[in-house]
């Protein structure tokens, strides 16, 4: 004796093929996000000074940074906590994307 469904979810109206196909999508679009965070953290490694203004610099000086104040705020976040190895995890954050 076949179950009863008491519960209706829309994506019972999809097929199975359009399931994987938006599927794929989203991976793609979550990849693509993944490759662009690797950028722009490394235009921002790329561009870090010591000089620049940061949570823990105050200082008056122009920011240098490509980003900005807040390329200049996540690179020198990233060397502090991570030092050198922010490079490393750069790396495969793009990798994974």
């Amino acid at each position: 004796m076949p179950a009863m469904r008491y519960t209706f979810s829309a994506a019972d109206m999809l097929s199975d093929e359009l399931r994987a196909a938006l599927r794929r999508r989203l991976s793609e679009i979550i990849g693509a996000a993944l490759i662009g965070i690797a950028g722009i953290a490394a235009l921002a490694l790329a561009t870090w000074s010591v000089q620049d203004p940061s949570l823990s610099h105050a200082t008056n000086a122009p920011v240098r940074n490509m980003l900005g104040l807040p390329g200049a705020i996540g690179a020198d976040l990233m060397m502090q906590v991570l030092g050198i190895a922010t490079i490393a995890l750069r790396f495969s954050v793009g990798a994974g994307g």
